[in-house]
Order: C-alpha cells, then structure tokens, then sequence
C-alpha cells in the first residue's frame, strides 16, 4: 500500500519508527518546518488518528486504515521478529511479550480495547479495508477518496518467505494456539465488527457494478508493476526523510 500511495501522491512520505512508538504532532509540525515539498499524504504504522496533526496542517484529513485476520497477522509478527529482527528465539518467548497483544486495536486508538477501536474508525476514520480483501478495499477506498481518476495498479512487494523456518499453526501446540487466541481477543472482535457490519456498509455506499468493477480491475492489474519514476521517487524521499531529515531534527 506504501509503494502505491507513492506512486499515485507525489508528496506522500511515510515516516521510520526512529520518530518513536507515535508520530505525534509535534513530530509532524518539526518535520513540515523542513520537508521541502508540499506534503499529501503520511502514513506508516505509527500514525495516529487522535494525535492531532489537523491542528498542525489546518485542514480536515482523510484517515484510512487496512486490518488483517489476527491471528494471521500475529503470526506474520511472530516470524518477522524471529526471523528478521531476531529479537526471539522461540514462539514462546515471543508470546510471553504482552507488547504484541491487541496490536491493531493499538495502533488504531492508542487503546488495546476493541470498543474504543471501533469508535475511533467510526468517528475519525473514512475508510477501513481488510487484507483478505485487499483488490475489492482499493476500489472502495478509492470511491470513499471521490477520486474515480487514480490508477490502483500495484504489484506485490515485501512478501517474505522463512522457507522451513516458517513457523505455522501446526507447528504450535494447542495450548500456545489458546494464548495466541486469547492474547488477540480484542483485535478478533474488531476485526469481526468491521467484517460483518462496516465494510458492507463501505460496500453499499459504493453502489451497483463492485463486482464488474473488481473483476475489470484485476485483469488490468495482472502482471502489472510499478514505474521505474515511482520507484525512484519512494527511495529519494526515503532517503531524504530517514538519513538526512530525522537524524537533524533528533528522532
């Protein structure tokens, strides 16, 4: 989604986590005195809606979020922070780190409570799609945007493969399975709310042809990748943001 929000904004950026656990406003008010381009768009996962960044940028924002099956994601995290970051040597240790439970309810309201999650999409977010349906999400989101104009062709990227060292749900045993479960319990019923009740309403709104739609695009979109500009212009503003820009302002 980074790389796409890269190529269709010419000033979108997404800053590092070297700012810290959230991006906070007066992160964004030091960051704006110096970026040297106007600013479209910011995203990453330590954006927070409740932050204030309307009150540095004096204008309404549009926020948008993607979540993802749970306990799929809970995974995907076991196995980057084993595997990548290397910060856990087995399953077990990476589920006694109560940091990593509830981890969308967190990022979304600063709250590991599915009820606050859910009125935080409901009151300050626009759009909320999910990842199992992700083709379908960029044609809602685009409708929600009202931009009918923005090419939504992207290629998948940052698809990582642990081959054997892959740790999946059959290589856990029921009881750390329970934990998972139960250490994601709040994030399942968020995730449930928005599948069930939220997302059809998104559907709804976008009227007749979604599904003609989504099956046009995704023709469209087979074998498709990103512009070499685009490209270019992900790593430029990386760079110039993440090696230059927060290192001077102290992030």
């Amino acid at each position: 989604m980074h790389a796409l929000l890269h190529k269709l904004f010419c000033g979108y950026i997404s800053p590092s986590p070297a700012f810290g656990e959230f991006f906070t406003a007066g992160d964004l008010a030091r960051l704006k005195r110096y970026w040297p381009f106007p600013l479209s768009g910011i995203g990453g996962h330590r954006m927070g809606a409740w932050l204030g960044y309307e009150e540095v940028l004096k204008r309404e924002l549009f926020y948008f979020t993607f979540l993802r099956n749970p306990l799929k994601r809970y995974l995907s995290h076991l196995n980057w922070q084993m595997h990548i970051k290397k910060r856990f040597g087995s399953p077990e240790e990476f589920i006694a780190d109560d940091y990593f439970d509830n981890f969308q309810c967190y990022r979304i309201a600063g709250s590991r409570h599915a009820e606050k999650a859910c009125a935080m999409l409901e009151e300050r977010f626009a759009f909320t799609g999910l990842l199992e349906e992700y083709d379908r999400s960029l044609l809602l989101w685009r409708h929600a945007l009202g931009r009918p104009d923005l090419d939504l062709r992207y290629q998948r990227e940052n698809v990582k493969d642990y081959g054997a060292q892959t740790i999946r749900r059959e290589d856990l045993t029921d009881r750390l399975w329970k934990k998972i479960e139960e250490k994601n319990a709040e994030d399942m019923a968020l995730y449930e709310w928005v599948r069930r009740e939220l997302f059809p309403r998104q559907e709804q709104a976008y009227g007749p042809g979604l599904e003609e739609d989504l099956v046009a695009f995704r023709q469209m979109n087979e074998g498709y990748s990103f512009p070499l500009s685009a490209r270019w212009k992900r790593k430029a503003s990386n760079v110039l943001l993440g090696r230059i820009l927060q290192p001077f302002l102290g992030a």
